[in-house]
């Protein structure tokens, strides 16, 4: 059987253009936030599926990310990571059993005032990926509105302006700020060292001050938005509206302008999915501006076992307490004594404990029916 295809331009069909403007909404929606976080989504352009910047109701805070974390010398237990704690640690990137130790401090920049501070952890940078890619988008839809206007393809004409101004109006009714917080970087320094837990068993601690505890890691990272709830509404729907008659109208645009308007969003969508695939490090380092802390990353370390990168964290900060109230071990006396002997040999910096071996000797104890009644309990990965 002969596979067939169009012989000349005038047999292909791009009728399904418009689909494709409003094909990617998967791919607007993981980058929404940090996307409508800049001014310059205000400029008319092009923007695949800008649709997907309307929520039945906007979020008030930044996503969180789901880890266990508890305070070493304070009673802090939490169950989620703020979304800038969790740019900066990266969880979904820790491999299983990874240790990994930081030094988080108020920098030059966000300690230099003696009198409390309110303004937000974080800024968009003043180059950014998504910003490139938002005033290239503008430029390049200049460019072919006026290709279009050469051509004096009038449905074309219509259909870029109408869409593009569909996507600065719904843009601008998602356009938003970091919700500015109050701290005092000169305060009297506490510590706040903290702990963190992942499910695949990676340990990250955090030693830092307790204002900066309060200011990166337990304080809701708020979405401050600029247009009320009325002018909000009145945005998406004259957005809505807009993009509905430029689909119209771009399915009646000539060949031409067909295919340079296909060829436009597939290029946007891939663009904008390259930078939702990106590591969070990226997001992070290139998009928002975090320079109101010192952030150091001292010690990464990839265990073979749970024990030991459990020992791992409290070889880091010489307690053991930690371990229970966040109940990363069982609260037996086995595991007791092994905290304890643990917490003796993280004082001493030249020790060469092995905490697999030891748990393994308690272990035998137990099953032995050595001191106590009850078996010691398995951590995961134990035999």
């Amino acid at each position: 059987m002969v596979l067939k295809f169009p012989k000349s331009r005038s047999d292909w069909e791009f009728d399904l253009v418009g689909l494709l403007a409003i094909l990617g909404e998967s791919i607007v929606s993981e980058i929404v936030q940090p996307l409508t976080a800049s001014r310059t989504v205000f400029l008319p352009r092009l923007m695949p599926a800008p649709h997907a910047l309307i929520r039945p109701s906007r979020r008030k805070a930044l996503p969180t990310t789901s880890s266990r974390g508890i305070g070493v010398y304070s009673p802090i237990n939490i169950q989620s990571v703020p979304y800038f704690a969790g740019l900066i640690h990266q969880f979904d990137l820790l491999e299983p059993y990874e240790f990994r130790e930081y030094h988080v401090t108020f920098s030059p920049l966000g300690s230099q005032s003696d009198h409390d501070v309110e303004k937000p952890v974080a800024t968009v940078q003043t180059i950014a990926p998504l910003k490139l890619i938002t005033i290239g988008s503008f430029l390049w839809t200049a460019g072919v509105l006026a290709w279009a206007i050469v051509l004096g393809d009038g449905p074309a004409v219509i259909s870029i302006v109408l869409v593009s101004l569909a996507s600065s109006f719904h843009s601008a009714a998602s356009f938003w700020k970091v919700a500015p917080l109050k701290f005092s970087p000169s305060a009297a320094v506490t510590p706040g060292d903290f702990i963190f837990a992942t499910h695949e068993g990676a340990f990250i601690v955090v030693k830092c001050t307790g204002e900066v505890l309060r200011a990166l890691y337990t304080s809701e990272a708020r979405c401050d938005y600029v247009i009320g709830g009325t002018a909000y509404l009145t945005l998406i729907s004259m957005g809505t509206l807009l993009l509905m008659m430029g689909i119209v109208m771009m399915s009646n645009c000539s060949w031409d302008m067909q295919v340079i308007l296909g060829a436009s969003y597939l290029v946007l969508n891939g663009l904008y999915m390259l930078y939702a695939l990106t590591p969070a490090v990226n997001n992070r380092d290139l998009h928002w501006d975090l320079s109101m802390f010192d952030i150091k990353c001292t010690t990464t370390l990839l265990t073979s076992s749970y024990t030991r990168c459990l020992w791992e964290a409290i070889r880091a900060t010489r307690e053991t307490q930690w371990a229970f109230k966040g109940q990363f071990i069982p609260d037996e006396e086995a595991w007791r004594e092994w905290t304890e002997k643990a917490g003796i040999e993280a004082r001493d910096p030249n020790s060469r404990w092995d905490p697999e071996a030891a748990r393994d000797r308690l272990m035998i104890m137990r099953r032995r029916g050595g001191r106590g009644t009850q078996a010691m309990p398995i951590l995961p990965d134990d035999p």
